[in-house]
């Protein structure tokens, strides 16, 4: 995706790896962290939020009303293929703190699923528990995703 993104830095930590940036707006800057938590063997949970005060926390209900909210799921997906490339047999997992940050990520999925079909495999959670092949417009409560081969 060309679409503008922030700068980030990467910070593993124990049984995580954490990347932070800060996202600029009319509301100032506001320090976010993206996570990947490993679940089990190369099951990735991914979290992003507002870093909070307190050490090692952050939220994701927040909502920073920071007018970025494409930069900033621009910087998470960039995160995300980065991620991948150095983890490439990871799948990753995720879905919103509720149900209107799960349908922006529907959103966004689909509005470039052009591109992302091309890099990775996505499977979409059904409302009964069934996984499927990600299509747009499917009405999922969750997402997960492994990178296509890289090397072919």
């Amino acid at each position: 995706m060309n679409i503008e993104r922030y700068e980030y830095t990467v910070n593993p930590t124990e049984g995580r790896i954490q990347y932070e940036f800060c996202s600029d707006g009319p509301n100032g800057q506001i320090r976010k962290e993206i996570r990947f938590d490993e679940i089990s063997d190369n099951f990735y949970n991914l979290s992003f939020g507002d870093s909070t005060s307190e050490k090692d926390n952050f939220s994701d209900s927040i909502i920073s009303n920071n007018e970025d909210t494409e930069r900033v799921l621009s910087t998470v997906a960039n995160v995300v293929m980065e991620f991948t490339n150095k983890h490439p047999e990871a799948m990753v997992y995720g879905e919103g703190s509720n149900p209107a940050r799960t349908r922006l990520y529907r959103i966004c999925l689909n509005k470039h699923w052009k591109i992302i079909r091309k890099d990775f495999n996505i499977q979409g959670l059904l409302i009964n528990g069934v996984w499927e092949k990600f299509r747009k417009n499917g009405k999922y409560i969750a997402f997960a995703g492994t990178r296509k081969n890289l090397y072919f």
